[in-house]
């Protein structure tokens, strides 16, 4: 799984502001630490991700076709000449961030995504959400329906420990879900609704679907045929998993380490 999309475009943040008075500067290592936050030295950082466990993932299919089931709910194996084979590998990644406090709580600032993060046992832990959702939705007064909803959603954690000479380590854990719902009447009247054809896209009943005595027949829902349990035809599919990455953090030089010079980041997340 490549970093790149785990977390946003990372860049340096550049140096402090020299007419801004910043926290108190160790004597020992030059950390700035974070007022308030012993366990939390703010400061330019390089975030280094090594590569992290292989991942779960868990696909999941749903539907309610009185001919089909999902081909992966079939445990009847299906025969086919094709195999799949998929491998990754990748190296480790090195980004500039850097770590401070708006007084009340620490953050995380990337090029232009702050995440704020809480203290935890002897560390810090910092985490962003994501999601987007939609829906497409064709509706006729003659009471024929077609929906299509997407979401997905998005969860990075990272949890870090510093020890005295500025150095931090832990991991990082993203957990996602991303699912996709057809929805589309069963049966309805064509000399009422001008609709001959059924806008599900066949790829997914093709690819998702498998008859249950032919093993391959087309799936397909036809205006004038009982094809579903109930007066839709329904299909979700998509699926969620985890992967961890190791982390570490090299201090690399002082910063503001507080959020007044930041005056256009006033929220949390893209900005």
């Amino acid at each position: 799984m490549n970093t790149r999309y785990l977390w946003a475009s990372l860049a340096l943040i550049g140096c402090a502001d020299p007419e801004i008075e910043n926290p108190i500067e160790t004597a020992d290592t030059g950390m700035v630490e974070a007022d308030a936050f012993e366990n939390i030295p703010s400061g330019l950082y390089v975030l280094t991700f090594h590569e992290g466990d292989d991942g779960r993932y868990t696909p999941e299919c749903q539907e309610n076709f009185i001919d089909y089931k999902c081909v992966q709910n079939v445990s009847e194996p299906v025969e086919s000449p094709w195999t799949y084979e998929n491998t990754w590998d990748n190296n480790d990644e090195w980004f500039f961030v850097e770590i401070g406090t708006d007084g009340a709580r620490p953050f995380l600032l990337m090029e232009d995504t702050i995440i704020f993060g809480e203290e935890s046992e002897g560390g810090v832990t910092f985490e962003l959400e994501r999601f987007e959702n939609s829906m497409d939705a064709d509706r006729h007064e003659g009471g024929y329906v077609y929906e299509l909803a997407q979401e997905w959603r998005e969860t990075q954690t990272m949890t870090l420990t510093f020890d005295e000479f500025g150095f931090g380590m832990g991991e990082m854990v993203q957990s996602s879900m991303n699912f996709t719902t057809i929805r589309e009447t069963d049966m309805w009247d064509t000399e009422v609704v001008d609709r001959y054809g059924s806008y599900i896209n066949s790829w997914y009943l093709d690819y998702y679907l498998i008859d249950h005595d032919d093993y391959g027949y087309y799936p397909y829902n036809n205006y004038s045929a009982e094809e579903c349990e109930g007066a839709d035809c329904m299909l979700k599919f998509g699926g969620s998993g985890t992967y961890k990455m190791n982390v570490e953090l090299t201090y690399y030089g002082p910063s503001n380490g507080n959020l007044e010079s930041y005056d256009h980041y006033d929220n949390e997340g893209d900005l």
